[in-house]
């Protein structure tokens, strides 16, 4: 990952914490700006790859257009909509790919292993539907934290989901290398 890219991806996983910080201190002026800087840097510095090329140019833009009407009303409350909003399009993302020559996640798979075996392409497949049902369900769940607490939703989109997303990552990894293991 290049420095260009790599700036940009650290901010926006500290975006809970500095949308916290922020609303706190009443500096949503200085955030706003900071975030409009990072979703544009997100725009120049894409990856190569074209799955993740389209989903960071998609939630870029979402990200610049809450940024705008954030900067454009007089309430922060519509920063508080980017993890709702970002979880909503990956969710659509992963489960619209399926119809596409290829699911999201079989083109990244085949990015880095380029001779896929069919079993790999039938696992990302099912893959790409689950992540789109996780995608979906941490949408809910930090939609209804829109309704609460500062602090309650800057605990959930700042920690708990991304440990969430964490461990399905792991347990994926890990189911992986069981299945891989036991076709060998």
């Amino acid at each position: 990952m290049k420095l260009g890219s790599l700036i940009p991806a650290a901010l926006l996983a500290l975006y809970p914490f500095l949308v916290y910080l922020a609303v706190q201190h009443q500096q949503t002026t200085a955030l706003l700006l900071l975030l409009g800087a990072v979703f544009i840097a997100r725009f120049i510095f894409a990856p190569s790859n074209k799955p993740l090329k389209l989903m960071t140019y998609v939630t870029s833009a979402i990200g610049l257009a809450l940024v705008s009407a954030s900067s454009l009303m007089p309430q922060s409350n519509w920063l508080l909509f980017y993890p709702v909003v970002i979880n909503v399009s990956l969710s659509l993302m992963f489960a619209g790919s399926v119809w596409l020559k290829q699911p999201i996640i079989t083109a990244i798979a085949k990015w880095r292993a380029p001779n896929l075996p069919e079993s790999g392409i039938v696992y990302t497949r099912k893959l790409t539907y689950v992540w789109a049902v996780f995608c979906g369900l941490n949408a809910v769940v930090a939609a209804i934290t829109t309704t609460m607490s500062i602090d309650i939703w800057t605990l959930y989109n700042g920690l708990i989901s991304y440990l969430l997303i964490g461990t399905f990552m792991l347990l994926e990894y890990l189911y992986r290398l069981r299945v891989m293991r036991r076709e060998n």
